[in-house]
């Protein structure tokens, strides 16, 4: 089966995940990724219902979906349907079973209004031209009940060395408080968590972090200046948290939205 690329329009590593320790693709940095997306999909399985229909928009090959579909064992009744927009994704995507797909624009979906019991979306918003376009179209497709779990990367640690977004796939990268005022103009209730990379990591990548690895294309190269004892990364995955006021701001914010306002 071929591989797709991880070019920063989406990660897609369900088919091909690095070994942690491996000298394969990414090393290190690619390994960290796939475990702060995996976190995402396993966060998202756990505040969403075990029963219902849920939209993944932006699937990719769909191991997230995947995750969806998985979570909670026996009380799981969740039937899942996988938006992209990449033919080359949904073609992947078709190994997952129990998986419904569709290609279809993040912006606008062929759906029925308000016909999902949740909708979860991981880096998909920055990469779109009409952010607004795609979270009215998130109120429109859920239940008034339901749920939008969504996440973005924080463009002042993101995107800190460049003064804009550096990923040449971003069209639009939000500071935090914009982000969080956007979602409160949309829903009625808006729980904010944050992620970031792993402490070993984030300390051994030191200032320049691993968003910068790939600006430079040396991501395949992190492994080798690396001391041994750190070419693993860490088996937990990355932890997703309430974000405090007084804590450091998150990498990436995460936010489980509800009460749509229309």
């Amino acid at each position: 089966m071929p591989r797709l690329k991880q070019g920063g329009r989406r990660f897609i590593e369900r088919v091909s995940r690095p070994k942690p320790g491996s000298a394969s693709n990414a090393g290190l940095v690619s390994d960290i990724t796939w475990r702060e997306h995996l976190a995402r999909y396993q966060f998202a399985g756990q505040v969403l219902p075990p029963k219902g229909r849920f939209l993944d928009i932006a699937v990719g090959t769909g191991y997230g979906s995947e995750v969806l579909l998985n979570a909670g064992g026996f009380e799981n009744r969740r039937r899942i349907v996988g938006v992209d927009i990449s033919k080359q994704a949904i073609a992947e995507a078709r190994d997952v079973k129990g998986l419904r797909l569709v290609r279809a624009n993040a912006e606008k979906t062929p759906f029925k209004s308000h016909s999902f019991d949740g909708i979860v979306s991981f880096e998909t918003i920055e990469h779109l031209k009409n952010p607004r376009a795609f979270l009215l179209e998130a109120k429109r497709l859920m239940k008034r009940e339901g749920s939008f779990v969504v996440s973005t990367p924080v463009k002042e640690l993101y995107s800190a060395f460049t003064g804009r977004p550096w990923n040449p796939f971003h069209t639009k990268e939000f500071r935090f408080f914009e982000f969080v005022d956007l979602l409160r103009k949309h829903f009625g209730s808006v729980e904010l968590y944050g992620q970031s990379i792993p402490r070993r990591a984030r300390d051994y990548l030191g200032l320049f972090g691993v968003q910068f690895m790939d600006q430079i294309g040396a991501r395949g190269l992190v492994k080798a200046v690396l001391p041994e004892r750190f070419k693993k990364a860490p088996a937990a995955l990355p932890a997703i948290e309430p974000i405090s006021r007084k804590g450091p701001r998150p990498l990436y914010l995460i936010a489980v939205c509800k009460d749509p306002k229309y």
